[in-house]
């Protein structure tokens, strides 16, 4: 089986090294072209250049499109590909179309195999206008769009759309083809597409049609497949795995999607993050496994599983928030911080004082994920806005079960992750949090130890919080604060956090961290660790992140603070 894979890509060139070496290294006889992106930078393809070049089976195409999205280029950068394939003269077998973000998840062996019992069938999308969830249908080319498409809403778009509306405008297809869509990413029989190019080499019309059309890369493959290829030869969808939110987002796969991408009936999956190294690991291991399952014909049945749990969280949508299998068996608060061994720090106090703890921390060792907690939003104080996918307007979805919101934010980033508390922050996981033998709980308290100054402190950040959360219409925020203060008591403070002084808490899972007035290297994060537990910060820093040897040792030291 002759297999070539064509990738379109725009950055990240060393993953695109490592992942056409796997293919080409466990395939029995393989070639890929890969087009990099004319928009990306010049740095970027001499580095893909560099490392590929010594591998005959890896090509670059030379004629570099500026792709974007909406518009021709895609199917262009495509076609410019399959061009150059022409001019290897070698007789391939299937052409498989991926993007820079896909990768395997099945082993390269088993995808010969079904390809070879299903010899001579194309693997695409082949759908009629009702494919589109909502928005534009036939108008999309029946309509002229010289300028492509637009991601959001646009008026002038929308303007041109009406004049031609109104107009009545309806451009008449080439060749009388009938117009299919469907994802750009397919599988196609090496005939077909040198049948292809042949088509649109006698009738240049075709591609001056498509030109002027809105996403032409969702209708210009299928619809030429349409055209040449007998209808019951073509299977109506792909062998690459993806989808959408229900508002158009891709659906990206982080860490914490566990196994699930490797369980779902396709061969390839997208997008896939950069930011995924263990799933980007395990894919690169896994095609070259001898691990072959039966050949069977895939059944492109809608997966009603993934579906379930998408919609769970695409009510309140953001790119890569979604439940996956194992985690929405297991979300049930402490079950899923169990399942979830990545260690993680947790720190409590008053506003003041974290930020004199946090202003110096070092992003090299921690991560400072702020209040993933806080009722205003999602990782306030953090100074970001995502976190690999997780956004801080995700108050909703992170609602729907605040502890396996907490576990996607730990797994999701290399460093140690750092989250703060303060009072007025949802406090029903803190019980849970104090309990997990993996969270490292640090309390920022005066310089003075004083109890009761400390949580006279808490109260006031309480009350601001309650003060800005619900404000009442025609009652000042003094006056509001002036008729909270007298509701409060110490009871509306975590019964964790003060049990702290009274000394009921497990001393070696808890510091306290006593923030001075001053700005002396104390008050140092990093540097508070290293003196506390008598390490070195050469120690922290020499250590691998993914195994996080140094916490292990943090917590059997704590035995020895007095």
């Amino acid at each position: 089986m002759k297999i070539l894979y064509i990738v379109l890509a725009h950055n990240q060139p060393e993953r695109l090294s490592n992942i056409a070496s796997s293919i080409i290294n466990a395939s029995t006889d393989a070639s890929i072209i890969v087009h990099y992106d004319g928009n990306a930078s010049q740095d970027g393809f001499n580095k893909l250049h560099s490392s590929v070049a010594n591998n005959p089976k890896i090509h670059l195409v030379n004629k570099r499109v500026r792709c974007q999205w909406g518009t021709y280029s895609l199917v262009d950068a495509t076609l410019e590909s399959l061009r150059q394939a022409k001019k290897l003269s070698i007789d391939f077998d299937y052409v498989i179309l991926l993007s820079g973000a896909c990768m395997p998840s099945k082993p390269i062996k088993e995808l010969e195999k079904f390809l070879s019992a299903n010899n001579g069938k194309e693997f695409i999308e082949f759908n009629d206008e009702n494919w589109m969830i909502g928005g534009l249908r036939k108008e999309r080319y029946e309509f002229y769009f010289p300028y492509g498409a637009s991601k959001e809403k646009s008026f002038i778009e929308d303007t041109w759309v009406n004049i031609q509306k109104k107009l009545r405008i309806k451009r008449k297809t080439p060749l009388n083809m009938k117009v299919r869509f469907g994802s750009q990413w397919w599988t196609l029989t090496w005939k077909t597409c040198l049948d292809m190019l042949s088509l649109l080499d006698e009738n240049p019309k075709i591609e001056t049609f498509f030109k002027k059309t809105y996403i032409p890369d969702e209708m210009f493959f299928q619809t030429v497949v349409g055209h040449l290829v007998p209808t019951e030869l073509i299977t109506g969808y792909g062998l690459t795995f993806f989808k959408f939110t229900d508002y158009g987002k891709p659906i990206v796969f982080y860490d914490d999607h566990g196994d699930y991408p490797f369980n779902l009936e396709k061969f390839f999956v997208r997008k896939v993050s950069d930011e995924a190294t263990g799933l980007i690991k395990k894919s690169l291991n896994l095609v070259h496994s001898d691990d072959v399952r039966t050949i069977k014909v895939i059944t492109n049945k809608k997966n009603n599983d993934y579906t379930y749990k998408k919609k769970a969280q695409t009510w309140f949508p953001a790119p890569g928030a979604i439940y996956y299998r194992d985690q929405f068996i297991e979300a049930n608060g402490e079950g899923v911080l169990k399942a979830t061994k990545k260690p993680y720090i947790f720190i409590f106090g008053t506003k003041e004082y974290l930020y004199k703890s946090l202003k110096n921390i070092d992003h090299n060792i921690f991560h400072p994920m702020g209040r993933i907690f806080s009722r205003s939003e999602v990782f306030e104080d953090s100074c970001l806005d995502s976190i690999f996918g997780l956004n801080t307007t995700d108050k909703e979805i992170r609602d729907l079960d605040q502890f396996l919101y907490l576990c996607r934010a730990r797994i999701r980033t290399n460093k140690i992750p750092v989250f703060t508390w303060v009072a007025g922050d949802h406090y029903s996981p803190i019980r849970k949090i104090f309990n997990d033998k993996n969270a490292l709980k640090i309390i920022t308290t005066p310089y003075s130890f004083d109890s009761d100054e400390w949580l006279q402190l808490l109260k006031a950040d309480l009350i601001s919080e309650e003060v800005q959360n619900n404000k009442i219409p025609g009652v000042s925020s003094d006056i509001y604060s002036q008729m909270l203060y007298g509701e409060i008591d110490d009871n509306k403070i975590p019964y964790e956090l003060r049990s702290v002084f009274n000394g009921n808490i497990n001393h070696q899972t808890v510091l306290q961290y006593t923030s001075s007035n001053n700005d002396n290297a104390d008050n140092n994060f990093n540097s508070f660790i290293c003196k506390r537990l008598n390490i070195s910060n050469e120690t922290i820093m020499n250590c691998k992140f993914n195994k996080y040897s140094w916490f292990n040792q943090i917590i059997n030291d704590l035995k020895k603070i007095q």
